[in-house]
């Protein structure tokens, strides 16, 4: 999809420009669109651009307007930054993947062992993020 493309190699530029602000700019994480639970894998393999890797069906539903980070079985359990088509055409797409990139760098470096460390953590359960209410106080 020409349009997708157009918008990740917008987000390209921006993330060359920042990684002399912080090196996790220097590292390139899978970018995924979804749309219509259809999901659009584009990585940069070679680090001269992004490209269209795979298009897969989701596993569950995923809605337009999501922004999240989460490892993708479907991508060797790769760091990714799960983008809503909805969002692409908006001034604020770079910036949701940029920020996504963000959690993608924490979570290869240092979300397990914070995550350790965590005395409210449910090591049975990995929804126990979404279900525990916030701010902490265990």
């Amino acid at each position: 999809m020409q349009e997708i493309q157009s918008y990740i190699d917008y987000v390209l530029e921006i993330q060359c420009n920042m990684q002399q602000i912080h090196p996790l700019y220097k590292r390139y994480y899978p970018i995924v669109i979804v749309k219509n639970n259809s999901c659009y894998l584009y990585d940069c393999i070679d680090g001269t651009g992004y490209r269209l890797i795979k298009v897969f069906k989701a596993m569950m539903r995923i809605p337009d307007d999501i922004t999240a980070c989460f490892r993708l079985n479907d991508y060797h359990g790769k760091y990714c930054c799960i983008i809503g088509y909805e969002l692409i055409s908006k001034a604020i797409f770079p910036i949701m993947c940029l920020h996504e990139m963000v959690h993608c760098y924490q979570g290869e470096y240092v979300e397990d062992d914070l995550k350790k460390n965590l005395m409210i953590a449910d090591e049975q359960s990995p929804l126990w993020e979404i279900q525990y209410p916030f701010n902490y106080k265990k």
